[in-house]
């Protein structure tokens, strides 16, 4: 797919760098400028938003931009929108049209970690309560991402670990290493009303393929 020279002029004269003005319009297969920016907006906190595409990123992308279904089995990520409509699935293009995607994770298995240092020593009831807060902002941030394994993750039964560390400076590195990885990430600061002191970090969500997600906590123990 060939980036529109207009729209990428625009872009440019709004204050984005050419690369990623041009990535913006080809992973929103040159839609609508409102499109490209709510694009770099969603995603400018992304360590890898000024790496540019890859010829083999590129063609997937013109692939599923047309509607090509592909036979792949492979683990290759979807250069749209996931649709959460239907029980396979889809990209959304930016007509409207709907097509069969191939999500990150299909052929490979999904899911989220919680993090939790045992060293806080959390009663059953607040366990609970912020594992649940860890959950739903993970999954907030996937859906706002449109992280293309979430489809993924929801057709496998939405695979979720609740893992422990000792000490809750572990959780600091885990969060480095996981975005170092790319990974999504979601940290809970308890208010501190009851057991803890208020800014505590009580659990740290780490979502994504499961074999990168096992190179960041693999080595951990179920809490």
């Amino acid at each position: 797919m060939k980036v529109d020279d207009n729209s990428l002029q625009i872009l440019v004269e709004m204050g984005y760098s050419e690369n990623r003005a041009k990535k913006a319009l080809l992973l929103t297969h040159n839609g609508s400028i409102s499109d490209a920016v709510g694009w770099l907006t969603d995603h400018e906190c992304d360590p890898d938003i000024d790496v540019p595409l890859s010829e083999q990123d590129l063609e997937r992308n013109h692939n599923y931009a047309v509607g090509v279904a592909s036979s792949s089995t492979d683990n290759c990520p979807v250069m749209g929108v996931p649709s959460l409509s239907g029980s396979l699935p889809l990209v959304v293009h930016p007509d409207g049209e709907e097509s069969t995607a191939l999500v990150i994770g299909v052929s490979g298995e999904c899911k989220v970690v919680l993090v939790v240092p045992r060293e806080l020593n959390l009663s059953p009831g607040k366990l609970g309560s912020q594992c649940a807060h860890a959950a739903i902002g993970i999954y907030r941030l996937m859906y706002t991402n449109q992280a293309p394994w979430l489809s993924a993750w929801e057709t496998q039964g939405e695979k979720m670990v609740v893992l422990g560390v000792e000490e809750c400076s572990t959780l600091d590195i885990l969060l480095d290493q996981a975005l170092k990885k790319s990974l999504l990430v979601h940290t809970v600061e308890d208010a501190g009303r009851t057991e803890v002191e208020p800014g505590t970090q009580t659990v740290l969500a780490i979502g994504g393929l499961a074999e990168v997600v096992d190179e960041v906590t693999g080595h951990l123990s179920i809490y």
